[in-house]
C-alpha cells in the first residue's frame, strides 16, 4: 500500500515581522471600516492586543504576501504599529486557506479566548473589547468541558451552534464521536439535530441514563 506524505502547510512557530514588509492582496474599503464588525475587531486589538497571528507567505527575502488577516492588518496599520506577529505559510495558495477560515468556528473562538485569559487579560476587559456580556466569555471559555478530544478534533472547524456542546456533554465519549460524525455527514450542526441524536442514544451511552419510574403494584 502506498503511503502518502502530507506536507505541513504552516511553520510551527510564530515570528515578528515589520509591517512594511507585508503586502496585502486586497485593500479594505472605507465603507467596511464603518461596520460594526470592523469596529469590534479594532476595539478588541486596542484593548487586548492581537490574539491570532496573521498568516503570511515569504515571497522573497524581506517581502511577505498576506494570506489571512487583512482586516487585522489594516487596523494595525491605522494604529501605527511597526511590527506584527505572523505565522509563516509554506504555500502561497490564499484561496484554499481563506476558504477554510472565512469565519471563526466556535471551537477556534474558545481557544482564542483561553489564550487571551492565559496572557492575563481579565474576563471583564475581554468582554468589553468584544462587546459581549462576561457570561458569554465564560460560556465560550468552558465550551469544551466534558467534550472528548476526538469529538473536538472532528468539529474544530465546523460552525456548530453553542448549545450543541451542552447536548454532547450528556453523552459518553464514544457516542460524542458518533454524534459528531453524524453531524458532519449530514452537514447539520444545529441544536435541534443534536437533541435528536441524544433522543435516540442508548442509555448505556449516556452520562446519566434516564431511569424508568418505579411501578408500584396494588397490595
Amino acid at each position: 500500500m502506498n503511503v502518502k506524505h502530507v506536507q505541513v502547510a504552516f511553520e510551527k512557530v510564530e515570528c515578528t515581522l515589520p509591517v512594511t514588509s507585508i503586502f496585502p492582496q486586497r485593500c479594505i474599503a472605507p465603507e467596511y471600516r464603518r461596520t460594526a464588525k470592523y469596529k469590534q475587531i479594532s476595539k478588541s486589538i486596542e484593548a487586548v492586543g492581537l490574539i491570532e497571528a496573521l498568516v503570511v507567505y515569504p515571497r522573497k527575502p524581506g517581502e511577505y504576501l498576506l494570506l489571512d488577516g487583512h482586516t487585522r492588518f489594516d487596523i494595525l496599520q491605522l494604529q501605527g504599529r511597526h511590527e506584527v506577529r505572523c505565522t509563516l505559510s509554506t504555500d502561497d495558495e490564499a484561496y484554499t486557506y481563506n476558504k477554510k477560515v472565512n469565519y471563526t468556528a466556535p471551537i477556534a473562538q474558545h481557544f482564542m479566548i483561553l489564550k487571551a485569559l492565559q496572557n492575563g487579560v481579565p474576563e471583564q476587559r475581554l468582554a468589553e473589547a468584544l462587546d459581549v456580556e462576561v457570561e458569554n466569555i465564560r460560556k465560550k471559555r468552558d465550551l469544551l468541558n466534558g467534550i472528548c478530544p476526538e469529538a473536538t478534533q472532528l468539529l474544530h472547524n465546523k460552525d456548530v451552534a453553542l448549545e450543541v456542546f451542552a447536548v454532547l456533554r450528556k453523552m459518553k465519549p464514544v457516542r460524542q464521536v458518533e454524534a459528531a460524525e453524524h453531524m458532519i455527514a449530514g452537514g447539520a450542526f444545529s441544536t435541534l439535530f443534536a437533541k435528536a441524536l441524544l433522543a435516540v442514544t442508548k442509555p448505556e451511552f449516556l452520562v446519566q441514563p434516564t431511569r424508568k419510574p418505579n411501578v408500584v403494584g396494588n397490595n
